[in-house]
């Protein structure tokens, strides 16, 4: 999973993107896809938002399933590449240029 997400990091195609017309997911989840991104965990991003490991899953599961995707990885890899969620790198080169 590291390796698949420093590829997507580095802007690199990973997995070709095979949603069919819009996705819509909600503010829930694509928090939880930027944690995932990051490297969290399940159990981590529950401490986190103060949820539940079971209820963090059904938020990846409904992510999983609204992005076509067959894995957690390639949900983030998706929803990276549709702007869906944003990584650490594009929110610091957005900082860097209105400074």
């Amino acid at each position: 999973m590291f390796k698949a997400l420093t590829t997507v990091l580095a802007c690199r195609k990973v997995f070709p993107c095979t949603a069919k017309g819009p996705v819509n997911l909600t503010r829930r989840q694509r928090e939880i896809l930027h944690l995932i991104a990051r490297g969290m965990t399940s159990k981590e991003i529950a401490q986190q938002l103060k949820s539940t490991p079971g209820s963090i899953n059904n938020h990846i599961m409904a992510s999983i399933a609204a992005l076509g995707a067959d894995s957690r990885s390639e949900a983030v890899t998706k929803a990276l590449r549709l702007g869906l969620v944003r990584s650490e790198a594009s929110a610091l080169a957005d900082l860097a240029q209105e400074r």
